[in-house]
């Protein structure tokens, strides 16, 4: 009498990375979600349309067969977990988002990443998995992702910023060879992306030295590094946009709201 091997269906798959500084993944994609974690380092986290700064203590939030990169500034410890389609689908989560990783979410999942996967039919392992969703739909950390614009013109703008982060040459300056005037790419960053200009640069520019603070320069060296005039006025700027100082960020759960 034969036996058919019965397949063992599972919620949850791991994977745990220790990376060296400058790590790539490439471009790919999954047909599960994923919940990426930085345990240590700063990871860079890119889509078509824009991409996402992971320190520790923040996680990415990547939908199902999205296409995107991951890089590594810093050694880094890379803890995953790939969330089956079945469980994620009943969830809504289909859009990329920065997860805040409190004290509950980072145990459940180290837990997790030591199981090294959850099992459909394991009462506690799939509690286990609807708890971490749980905890990913209800949290959003700081603002630590940077859309860029469809348009090719204010495209064209955005990429010069990043490239070169620390320039302060104004708008005006920066639309000379686009094919637009200022007005025209204000219009588009505010009718896009929902911020002015300013506010948009100034977030690239901040986190832009998050990766610079991950690499282990300065206050000063980031400051000057991104085009602020002063330290002083860089910790302002990072203070008020991401809710600490630059050395609290890194070190504490601060910074992290739960949505309502």
């Amino acid at each position: 009498m034969s036996l058919k091997r019965q397949s063992v269906r599972f919620d949850v798959r791991t994977l745990a990375l220790n990376v060296p500084d400058g790590w790539d993944s490439g471009w790919h994609a999954h047909e599960w979600a994923q919940l990426v974690y930085a345990v240590d380092g700063v990871l860079s986290v890119e889509l078509a349309d824009g991409y996402y700064v992971i320190p520790p203590l923040r996680a990415a939030w990547v939908p199902m067969s999205a296409e995107h990169r991951t890089v590594a500034t810093g050694k880094t410890k890379i803890r995953t977990l790939y969330l089956s389609p079945s469980l994620v689908r009943r969830r809504g989560l289909d859009h990329h988002r920065v997860v805040a990783v409190g004290p509950l979410l980072r145990e459940l999942i180290l837990r997790t990443i030591e199981c090294q996967m959850l099992r459909s039919a394991v009462e506690s392992e799939s509690r286990l998995a609807e708890v971490i969703l749980d905890e990913v739909g209800s949290t959003r950390a700081a603002p630590l992702d940077l859309r860029l614009p469809s348009d090719a013109r204010a495209r064209w703008i955005a990429e010069r910023v990043i490239r070169s982060p620390g320039c302060r040459e104004p708008l005006e300056v920066l639309v000379v060879g686009c094919g637009a005037s200022g007005r025209t790419i204000e219009r588009v960053f505010r009718r896009e992306l929902g911020m002015t200009f300013g506010k948009w640069r100034q977030r690239a520019r901040l986190l832009h030295s998050l990766r610079m603070l991950a690499g282990g320069a300065t206050v000063a060296e980031c400051a000057h590094g991104v085009g602020y005039e002063t330290p002083s006025a860089y910790i302002l700027s990072f203070k008020s946009h991401l809710g600490e100082t630059p050395g609290r960020f890194f070190a504490t759960d601060h910074g992290f709201s739960h949505s309502v």
